[in-house]
Parts: C-alpha cells; structure tokens; sequence
C-alpha cells in the first residue's frame, strides 16, 4: 500500500473519531494522538520519518491493543493501517 492508501484508511479514523458514541474520551485521546503522528510522519523528509518510525509503530500497535475489545471495527481499520505502514518498513 501507498501513500494514498494510507490517507484513506486515515480517513477512515477519522470517520470514527467524528461519531462521538464510537470511543469514550481517554481512548478519543488515544486515537487524536496516533492520527496525529501518522499525519506529521507522512509530511517529515525520509531521514527523518526513519527517527519517528519506533514511536509512531508503538503507539500505534497500543492504541490497537486498546481498542480490541469494545471497538472491533475500529480494531480492523487501526490493524489495516499498521499492516500498511509496516508494508513501508515504518
């Protein structure tokens, strides 16, 4: 997957952070944070997305593991999001 597959599936987070019934605020917080960082690592240069790479991964696979439980379908599209980022050796 490329860049435009991970705007898309940024999107998606979006799309739940947006439904004020999907995620209660601690994880809303959680998830601010991971769209976040994912939106400023796609704009850095390549020297220095390779810096950011560890913190972006493990609050990304956090966030995952938090939500597994009470939000399946989240779960899916913050798993399809670390498979891709991963996919780019991020």
């Amino acid at each position: 997957m490329g860049g435009d597959e991970i705007k898309d599936l940024l999107w998606q987070l979006r799309d739940a952070l947006d439904d004020p019934d999907a995620v209660d605020g601690s994880s809303r917080e959680l998830l601010i944070q991971v769209r976040d960082d994912i939106e400023e690592y796609l704009e850095l240069s390549s020297e220095s997305q390779i810096r950011r790479t560890l913190s972006l991964r493990e609050r990304l696979v956090e966030a995952v593991e938090s939500f597994q439980q009470t939000h399946p379908g989240l779960t899916r599209a913050m798993g399809n999001l670390a498979e891709t980022l991963a996919g780019l050796g991020i």
